[in-house]
């Protein structure tokens, strides 16, 4: 993940479904919205340079946060086995 290492993040999941995507990543001193909003900038121009055109994400995000290391591993679980 080129982003995630532009910005000092580490992801611990990620899954690339048809019409949505899991992250799961460490914390970040940058806000979270400049987070998500850079990396739906980076999927979108490379899916613009494969050919791609038109409107490809919608506005927002969800976000769910993670206090306890067992709390991280359930979504890291859930993230690997997630099914679209």
């Amino acid at each position: 993940m080129i982003e995630a290492n532009k910005i000092g993040q580490q992801v611990e999941a990620l899954a690339v479904c048809n019409n949505h995507v899991h992250l799961v990543a460490r914390w970040s001193y940058h806000p979270l919205g400049q987070i998500v909003s850079r990396y739906k900038n980076a999927a979108m121009f490379a899916l613009y340079n494969l050919g791609r055109s038109g409107r490809i994400w919608t506005r927002g995000y969800d976000r769910r946060f993670c206090f306890t290391e067992d709390e991280l591993d359930r979504r890291i679980q859930y993230v690997k086995n997630h099914k679209d």
